[in-house]
């Protein structure tokens, strides 16, 4: 089929309706047509414009998701504004490649196969791609089609099958409600205009689960999370760190009554074994009025690296450091361009992972999961581990990399879904914003607006037993898109020997 140019306008259009259905603007709904007329337009092409198609959706849907990339790279390097555009403009492309590999492989498999399995096709190839991009090449687990459930019915399905296995669910009512509206079916095939009809279980159903699987600790903490709002141009100049510190201390003694107080990521931005005066000063102070104190500082290792890191100090210490590392923000990857890393700029991007992977900070009875900045995107085994193992999570961000762009919302409401997924409340702390607390069910229970130098005071809970979803990850969601695509094969195996 020759595709007009209008509808080739449609690719892009619908790839910028997706992200509309995340956060900031939170409208699940046309997540869900964007998927719908990406289905309609695979589904009446040929391989050759399924590639093309899938192309253009792709860059239109990271253009606008994934804007901040360029606030990042223009704000925080010395590259002239169009060297910029032109690197988050290869990236987008590159990150387009899933939706193109989508399309290719749906656009070979689905001849000959009925609606129905046309359909599971494309759900089963969808998610997979959202489970390669979130896993190769580092991953980045971002504008996942499931984190805009958040607000419908099929929240109540997150712990149990996770956000992945709520993307499947995405694509899945998507191509239905495009064979339903938009794709005209012949006489003697079923009348997908009543495929409504089977949306309607993953509608209702979920209304009827209860969140049972875990349960309240007893003797919550009195928590304050501290938003400095220091300027990221500024915090890393050595004269600023000195105004940083006092900003801090001073937030600090204000809630030294309370249980826990925690600083946002790279709060001191001085070593930790350089800032030993200022560690005791803060220890001493915390076991004086029977508190703890959590910050992100520099840990120096062993072979004199740098990880990124946070520690506890009060009655018991412990430190953590993050794993995750971000491409070209924390570390640069192929050293043989270090000449060209130079251009960039970025005060932070020689860091290692360092050895504190397992700790579990404890504050009075609640044991505490840390993870830092992009790190609670992730649910692979190692993070699951962690949260099995805790009460409580806990991050702590700096998001004024990305200014007054879509990533801090994009953020936490990444983090209100691990939330919800495992049932357990969050501390979720940021330098400028959005500092939030965040219930078991993934609601914010309190929130400081950004840019806001103060704190956040509330009353945080820990809950045992596991979901699900914390018990099994990915996995059951992972291997049925894999039944769904090897059953199809050996189908059309048969059919063509």
């Amino acid at each position: 089929m020759n595709l007009s140019k209008f509808t080739f306008l449609l690719a892009p259009l619908a790839g910028l309706l997706f992200p509309i259905g995340l956060a900031p603007f939170n409208h699940p709904g046309l997540l869900i047509l964007s998927i719908s007329i990406w289905f309609y337009l695979l589904e009446k092409s040929s391989v050759r414009e399924c590639a093309k198609l899938s192309l253009w959706y792709g860059i239109a849907k990271y253009s606008l998701g994934l804007s901040w990339v360029y606030v990042s790279i223009d704000r925080f390097s010395e590259l002239p504004w169009f060297f910029s555009i032109c690197i988050t403009l290869a990236f987008i492309i590159l990150l387009s490649f899933y939706e193109v590999l989508i399309g290719f492989i749906f656009a070979i498999l689905k001849t000959s196969l009925n609606k129905a399995a046309q359909c599971a096709l494309f759900s089963a190839l969808a998610t997979l791609g959202e489970i390669l991009r979130s896993s190769l090449f580092s991953g980045l687990p971002w504008l996942l089609s499931g984190h805009s459930q958040l607000t419908t019915p099929l929240q109540n399905l997150a712990p149990i099958i996770g956000s992945i296995g709520l993307s499947f669910i995405c694509y899945l009512i998507g191509s239905f409600l495009a064979n339903a509206l938009f794709i005209k079916q012949s006489k003697d095939s079923i009348n997908y205009r009543y495929a409504i009809m089977l949306i309607l279980p993953f509608v209702f159903i979920p209304l009827t689960l209860k969140n049972n699987w875990v349960s309240k600790v007893e003797q919550p903490l009195k928590v304050s999370l501290l938003q400095g709002n220091i300027s990221h141009n500024m915090k890393w100049e050595t004269n600023e760190n000195k105004n940083s510190l006092i900003t801090y201390t001073k937030l600090t003694n204000q809630r030294l009554s309370d249980d826990l107080i925690v600083w946002p990521e790279t709060a001191l931005t001085t070593p930790n074994i350089y800032a030993d005066d200022i560690f005791k000063v803060l220890k001493t102070n915390a076991r004086e009025h029977n508190s703890d104190i959590i910050l992100g500082a520099p840990g120096v290792n062993e072979n004199n690296t740098l990880s990124n890191s946070i520690f506890l100090l009060g009655k018991k210490s412990g430190r953590y450091d993050k794993q995750h590392l971000v491409p070209f923000g924390e570390y640069m990857p192929m050293p043989i361009l270090n000449d060209i890393y130079r251009w960039f700029n970025v005060p932070f991007a020689n860091l290692s992972k360092g050895k504190h992977i397992n700790d579990l900070f404890k504050v009075k009875n609640l044991k505490l999961a840390p993870f830092i900045c992009f790190e609670i995107a992730f649910t692979n085994k190692s993070s699951l581990a962690r949260i099995s193992n805790s009460q409580l999570l806990l991050t702590i961000t700096d998001d004024s990399w990305f200014g007054n762009s879509f990533a801090k919302a994009q953020h936490l409401q990444i983090a209100q879904m691990r939330s919800l997924e495992s049932g357990r409340e969050q501390l979720f702390t940021s330098n400028d914003g959005l500092t939030a607390l965040i219930n078991h069910k993934g609601k914010i229970i309190k929130q400081l607006p950004p840019n806001q130098t103060s704190y956040l005071h509330g009353i945080a809970h820990g809950y045992k037993g596991n979901t699900p979803f914390i018990n099994w990850g990915q996995l059951p969601t992972l291997l049925l898109s894999c039944l769904i695509v090897l059953i199809i094969l050996i189908t059309k195996f048969w059919q063509h020997k």
